[in-house]
């Protein structure tokens, strides 16, 4: 096939993805979707090309087909508590305070998270929920998680995570609310479990609010890094039905990117401890920041992981801590093909047909959670080859998994066969970091700059660390760095090796966190 050809192809199938799920692949991202768009075809039934773009123009896709699509092009990763400042948030101020308004009338509480992705993000709130309200078993509480990938749902109602969706996480967390199985994975407790349903639905269909699938008469609407996958105009629609789903007072949730999406009468900002919330209002008025009082007694209850007394839950209003803000850890879905632009050449396999085969395999299983399968395919290649890519792919499949020496030990390996990749060093020093070697972690981001004095995130990761280390002066400096380079680029430009985060979300992140420091 002609490179011309190719690329009219892809330019369809960018088209048809748009029109069937809303995602939105611009010309510069068509790579990321290329060895998708044949893996598609091929799941879908096609042996042909032609075939599959001749389906693609004329056809309408059933939900089924809708739903392989979604699992090739939605790979997202994601943790419990991810933007703890968030989660403080809501734990302080903004729950707490339906919670005295309803304590003696309606005892209701309803809670979607759209997006929800592998089910880390509403487990958390059903978490938070639980240590928030002593009389839990008097609620009528529903939590509901909807995704549009039926892979990431299935992992969802399992419940069963290893150490990496735990990242930036206390060990409490895992010894009270999980059990550990074999393989150091951990199954949510079945109390947790029972307070959260998941679903399937798409964002783009006109099928919410409704009574059927539980969208309706929300108190608080998460949406958090969904809307920016999507073009504009398909956004502001899906916010405009959002309006119609959350009551009157009650909250809509996106991560901070995506502020720029809300241009309506209805949801107005509130901006809490530098983070923006939106309360959904019929009309236009001055909307001030909720009070921030603080009682040493409740702060002593959340910060030593105890169950808050029942007297003390109904008299205080609960607020924010005086804990140091957490350090943002960087983390956007990851799209193989992202990761993984170069094959290796036929030189340097001895068979490229089977390597070739078992890569893609690899690929398949990476872009579909299936991090062991990826491992099993790609370990069966290594001794043939020394491709970097191959190393990377399986440096993040252990990750994914907490296996986390092993990932470090195949990341090294990809830097030391193409020791000037800066996006090699920054996971590496992720890694690093992750496992408690924050010294290391430094060199690693150190070599980033090296390599390339204009990569932003290798000044937000080392400004991070050094704020973490109580290093006032050395963290100002590289946040500011990072912010004199983020003037070069608009907010929609995602950062070079940043994995998807965009310059105006790093901007946003720096922000904040200096002005806590």
């Amino acid at each position: 096939m002609s490179k011309d050809n190719s690329d009219i192809n892809l330019n369809i199938f960018a088209e048809f993805v748009l029109r069937e799920t809303g995602l939105y692949f611009s010309k510069e991202r068509l790579p990321e979707v290329e060895r998708n768009f044949h893996l598609i075809s091929k799941e879908l039934g096609f042996h042909h090309i032609s075939s599959f773009v001749k389906w693609m123009s004329f056809e309408k896709p059933t939900k089924d087909q809708i739903k392989i699509l979604a699992k090739f092009l939605t790979v997202g990763e994601t943790y419990f508590f991810r933007e703890k400042e968030v989660f403080e948030i809501l734990k302080n101020k903004l729950i707490p305070e339906i919670l005295r308004q309803r304590q003696k009338k309606n005892k209701t509480l309803r809670i979607w998270s759209a997006g929800c992705c592998s089910g880390e993000e509403p487990y958390s709130i059903a978490i938070l929920l639980m240590r928030l309200i002593p009389d839990i078993k008097s609620w009528n509480i529903s939590i509901i998680g909807t995704d549009i990938n039926p892979v990431a749902l299935k992992k969802a109602e399992e419940g069963i995570y290893t150490k990496w969706s735990f990242r930036e996480n206390s060990d409490w967390i895992i010894d009270k609310y999980f059990n550990k199985l074999e393989n150091d994975r951990f199954e949510i407790i079945p109390e947790i479990k029972s307070m959260v349903k998941f679903s399937h639905l798409n964002l783009i269909e006109d099928i919410f609010p409704s009574v059927q699938n539980g969208t309706n008469d929300i108190d608080f609407l998460f949406c958090r890094n969904v809307l920016m996958y999507f073009t504009h105009e398909t956004a502001h629609k899906i916010i405009k039905r959002f309006k119609k789903s959350v009551k009157t007072e009650g909250w809509l949730i996106l991560s901070s990117v995506e502020a720029n999406l809300i241009r309506n009468n209805f949801f107005h900002p509130v901006i809490i401890s530098g983070k923006s919330f939106y309360i959904k209002r019929p009309y236009k008025k001055t909307v001030e920041p909720i009070p921030e009082i603080h009682n040493e007694i409740a702060d002593f209850f959340l910060l030593t992981n105890n169950e808050l007394p029942k007297e003390i839950h109904n008299n205080l209003p609960l607020i924010e801590t005086t804990s140091v803000p957490a350090d943002v850890l960087i983390e956007k879905p990851v799209n193989a093909e992202t990761l993984l632009q170069q094959v290796v050449s036929e030189k340097k396999v001895k068979n490229f047909k089977i390597y070739e085969q078992l890569f893609e395999s690899a690929l398949f299983a990476f872009g579909q959670s299936n991090y062991q399968n990826a491992i099993d395919n790609l370990i069966a290649i290594i001794a043939t080859c020394d491709d970097p890519n191959v190393f990377i792919l399986l440096s993040r499949s252990y990750a994914n998994l907490g296996k986390l020496p092993e990932a470090l030990e195949y990341c090294q390996k990809a830097i030391a066969v193409d020791k000037t990749n800066i996006s090699f060093h920054l996971f590496h020093g992720t890694i690093l970091q992750e496992i408690g070697n924050i010294d290391d972690a430094l060199i690693a981001f150190r070599k980033v700059i090296y390599l390339n004095p204009d990569t932003t995130v290798a000044y937000f990761s080392i400004a991070s660390i050094m704020q973490k280390k109580g290093n006032i002066k050395e963290s100002k400096k590289y946040f500011d760095k990072a912010l004199h380079l983020l003037k070069n680029y608009p907010d929609a430009e995602i950062l070079e090796a940043s994995e998807g985060l965009t310059a105006g979300s790093l901007r946003e992140i720096i922000v904040s966190l200096r002005a806590n420091i």
